[in-house]
């Protein structure tokens, strides 16, 4: 088994039909260059990294070479329950863009768009219009997808008397006026912006004819072999012209073992089995640092973190990346390694890049 390598493309079953694949012997953990006792430690650290009392479902799993090698959960229940995957959600949404892309350039979508492609264009984006900031008209989609467009930063509005996703994600929210006007001129600055991403939610239906959440099901997650993923009830708020959207800065709540499947996409470089599903180049694209300039604080790429300069960990091989999302949530992903580390919570924190360090830190123990 420790000889399994990427090249077999090993595909875990859809898991109404056994899922992942898991050692028989501890022997076979070991055999995959992993420290037992070091993972048994680490998947209890995880777990006692919780709120008090807290009824969210937490879980914790580790895929080396496709074999599922570590798993626990807060309840035994938790294994089948979808939690919260937060701002994870927005590696999806980047890839998503690159299948448009990819369509586009196909002609399997009436526009063709790329990372220089406005997003404040009537034909897309009819809702923003007339724009609120004449520079919104600046904004492209990799300032979106980068965090660079100058939309208002973190934290937003997602609810509250008069609150509409569509107004307030282009600025023309009256109750909420502080979407309407840029912090910064677009590609100057960074700042982390959920309404940024939200964007994406508002373009999909001119683009594709589905909404953005329909698009992710069809595109990235049922070809993967996730089948029950659960989205966001955010009521009345969220229907426009009786259709309801999904904000596109989080994901759909998951399992441990479907997130992994994400994941597992991502290691694979797009390709799932034979199939490719996310352009090759896109994915690469991902990973690199797009940093405006030095008031950037993080190496961040196309919707994750990357180590590509060591910023994550000095530790870690430079080709490892992260995904991360507000509760605590982690997905580290090492592709040379064929290792996926995968954290689910909901844990109240201001401290997660602090805890990031040291989940990152602490993962580097359980190789051999």
């Amino acid at each position: 088994m420790a000889g399994d390598t990427m090249s077999t493309f090993y595909v875990p079953p859809n898991e109404s039909e056994g899922g992942w694949r898991e050692p028989v012997h501890r022997d076979d953990i070991a055999g995959l260059g992993l420290d037992i006792e070091s993972l048994q430690g680490f998947a209890e650290w995880n777990m006692s990294i919780q709120d008090p009392g807290a009824e969210a479902p937490s879980s914790f799993l580790v895929i080396k070479n496709g074999w599922l090698v570590g798993e626990q959960y807060n309840r035994p229940e938790t294994r089948f329950t979808p939690g919260w995957i937060a701002s994870i959600g927005k590696s999806m949404s980047s890839c998503i863009v690159g299948r448009w892309m990819e369509a586009g350039a196909e002609g399997r979508m009436p526009f063709q768009v790329d990372l220089e492609t406005p997003v404040y264009d009537s034909r897309y984006l009819p809702e923003g219009f007339p724009v609120s900031d004449p520079r919104k008209e600046l904004i492209t989609l990799s300032h979106i997808l980068t965090h660079t467009s100058g939309l208002k930063p973190s934290p937003e509005v997602f609810r509250g008397s008069g609150f509409s996703f569509i107004d307030y994600t282009v600025g023309q929210s009256k109750a909420y006026p502080d979407s309407q006007r840029l912090i910064f001129d677009p590609g100057t600055s960074y700042g982390y912006s959920n309404v940024g991403y939200n964007h994406l939610a508002v373009m999909s239906p001119h683009l594709t004819g589905m909404l953005f959440h329909e698009n992710i099901e069809r595109e990235l997650l049922s070809p993967i072999g996730i089948e029950k993923p659960k989205w966001y009830e955010g009521g009345a708020a969220y229907l426009w012209h009786g259709k309801t959207y999904e904000p596109s800065c989080s994901g759909p709540d998951l399992t441990a073992r479907d997130l992994a499947r994400f994941a597992y996409l991502l290691l694979r470089n797009g390709c799932y089995g034979d199939r490719q599903i996310v352009p090759s180049w896109y994915i690469t694209e991902m990973k690199k640092v797009h940093r405006m300039n030095e008031d950037q604080p993080d190496d961040y790429g196309l919707g994750l973190y990357t180590n590509v300069n060591g910023a994550l960990s000095s530790f870690l091989p430079k080709e490892a990346f992260v995904l991360t999302g507000a509760g605590l949530n982690i997905v580290l992903i090492v592709p040379g390694l064929e290792l996926i580390v995968v954290r689910m919570s909901r844990v109240t924190s201001i401290h997660s890049k602090p805890f990031l360090q040291k989940f990152l830190d602490k993962s580097v123990t359980i190789l051999r």
